[in-house]
């Protein structure tokens, strides 16, 4: 299930960011502008908010998949996030799920800089932590470009549903 709320989260975000670039145009602004906004002094701008929803996708299937955890995508300019976003999706899709289950119940070590180290299992880790902060900074993302008078509604937050509407008869 994580798999595709991660992939079906990160597509939203990406059209999301197709409607931003074409506001920013109609409002003779930039994508980039829009990269660089943030809700408070204090946040991290757009950019790095899709940098990090990148990366907590990719943390998780590293930590699950007992690999090497990734470097947080450095993402500049327009065309870095866009590709940060397909290598996360191309990640994703290429990962054998089959892993998640048998990792489930195994011991993980999550080890913050400058600060604690966390026990958890696999399944406590994709619910309490990779889970929630994907979505963290996929909220963020799209509370910025709201923010920055880019419209975008329910629609675009939950695009993936599309597949499952139907015409009335």
């Amino acid at each position: 299930m994580v798999i595709t709320a991660f992939s079906q989260g990160l597509a939203n975000l990406s059209g999301q960011l197709d409607r931003a670039d074409a506001y920013a145009r109609c409002e003779d602004r930039s994508l980039q502008e829009l990269l660089d906004s943030r809700l408070a002094p204090d946040m991290e701008p757009l950019s790095k908010q899709i940098a990090l929803a990148c990366h907590q996708a990719q943390d998780c299937l590293a930590r699950m998949l007992s690999a090497p955890a990734p470097c947080v995508p450095l993402v500049d300019t327009p065309d870095m996030v866009r590709d940060a976003i397909d290598t996360a999706l191309a990640d994703l899709w290429d990962c054998d799920r089959r892993v998640f289950d048998a990792v489930s119940r195994r011991q993980l070590e999550v080890k913050f800089p400058y600060g604690p180290i966390i026990l958890l299992t696999g399944l406590q880790y994709v619910r309490d932590w990779a889970v929630p902060q994907f979505y963290h900074h996929l909220v963020t993302a799209y509370a910025i470009l709201r923010h920055q008078g880019v419209p975008l509604g329910n629609a675009d937050r939950i695009a993936h549903m599309n597949r499952y509407r139907r015409t009335p008869l």
